[in-house]
């Protein structure tokens, strides 16, 4: 019954009633009345913040978005929003309630007007101070999350400028959510697994399956360019080198021979998260790995592995973040400008330990890099 127009006095009844409502009402109760209230045109801004805040824990997916372009318009409009956050954080129960996405909203939103470092010989705590500390909690919140989304947050909140200060706490955050991560899906292989493992048969788990296709590979590699049939000439038609999917069907064709005695497949153009698309997928149920292939030429060669192999291929679970980038090296024309301020590279060899230089020291454990000589003698 509280009036749509209220004035400012009572706006800290309002903020404890919500907070009643969401510690004490059942969920089905709760978004009923939050989706009442903010059908109402005519209530001030104020409460509008306070039920969107509400709704932001209940139903992130319906009113999270909904929230970040309300604050986006004006301050006043966030701290109406911090106001209502407070108030359920002083209740004990907030971050119950809040997903890895919610998180990142509200360190987004208070990370900029709060500060990790306390002042010296301070006795006396402010309001800024109690919202520095509060997201130290929700950062450390999402180093606990052994989920893929929450690995992404914090790498998405390190490149922000204006959470700067903050980056010391999301690096160590980022250090230990790679921690959990690792520890949460570590699953001992079995003695029949270490077996075959053992026998070089069917790979155990995604890690021994990526070992194994790069080792298949880079022995595909070698007799490319070594092998005393030239096998490179397969990647030519006359004087021009083939397009990329001709040099992917040829290399999957060789690639298919080696694998398929130990009952592991390799397919084109896998599916992988959110409809993208890998060059080659090598499974071994319930475990797969994308091969992500350019050639010299492609606009993308230095930023495939990042945007691409990292971020669309190897985070779907059947691939536990492991992943192949393979490139084809024909003259060295390279069109892509180097993305580590270098000069052109002018042989196969340095464009590989180039790329594997972009390469984080963890993801030099799960990314392979290859690249295939097929340069005329």
């Amino acid at each position: 019954q509280f009036p749509i127009k209220a004035r400012k006095g009572q706006l800290k009844s309002l903020r404890l009633l919500v907070v009643a409502m969401l510690d004490r009402l059942d969920l089905s109760t709760q978004q009923n009345l939050v989706a009442k209230k903010l059908d109402v045109q005519a209530m001030d801004i104020a409460q509008q913040a306070y039920w969107l805040t509400a709704g932001m824990q209940l139903a992130p997916d319906l009113y999270l978005e909904h929230a970040k372009q309300f604050v986006k318009r004006t301050q006043a409009r966030a701290s109406h929003v911090f106001a209502m956050i407070n108030e359920r954080r002083e209740s004990g129960n907030l971050l119950i309630s809040l997903t890895a996405k919610s998180r990142v909203f509200l360190i987004e939103l208070l990370g900029p007007r709060s500060n990790p470092k306390w002042p010296m010989r301070s006795g006396t705590v402010t309001q800024k101070m109690e919202i520095g500390r509060f997201v130290e909690t929700l950062i450390s919140g999402l180093a606990g999350n052994p989920s893929a989304e929450a690995m992404e947050a914090l790498i998405a909140l390190l490149m922000r400028e204006e959470l700067k200060h903050w980056s010391d706490h999301l690096n160590w955050a980022l250090y230990d959510q790679r921690v959990t991560r690792r520890k949460a899906k570590f699953q001992p292989a079995s003695v029949a697994q270490v077996c075959a493992t053992q026998a070089n048969l069917k790979p155990a788990n995604a890690a021994d399956l990526w070992a194994l296709t790069v080792e298949h590979l880079a022995q595909l590699v070698n007799d490319i360019r070594h092998g005393n049939t030239n096998d490179y000439r397969q990647y030519w038609a006359a004087e021009n080198p083939r397009l990329e999917d001709e040099c992917r069907d040829t290399l999957l064709s060789d690639l298919k021979v080696r694998l398929a005695p130990i009952g592991v497949l390799a397919e084109p153009e896998g599916r992988y998260a959110d409809e993208k698309r890998a060059d080659i997928k090598v499974m071994s149920a319930p475990y797969q790995i994308p091969v992500e292939i350019k050639c010299e030429w492609h606009p993308q060669v230095w930023k495939a592995i990042s945007e691409q192999l990292v971020a669309k291929y190897s985070r779907e679970t059947a691939s536990d973040e492991y992943g192949i980038f393979l490139v084809f090296w024909f003259t060295g024309k390279l069109k892509a400008a180097p993305q580590d301020g270098g000069q052109r590279p002018k042989t196969p060899q340095e464009l590989q330990r180039r790329l594997i230089a972009t390469l984080s020291d963890e993801l030099r454990h799960k990314i392979a890099v290859l690249v295939v000589d097929c340069s005329k003698r």
